[in-house]
């Protein structure tokens, strides 16, 4: 699941945030 979070972070509203 890297390629999900990489793109979320770039998009600033990933699941972590």
């Amino acid at each position: 699941i890297e390629k999900v979070e990489k793109e979320a972070a770039e998009l600033g509203k990933g699941p972590f945030k």
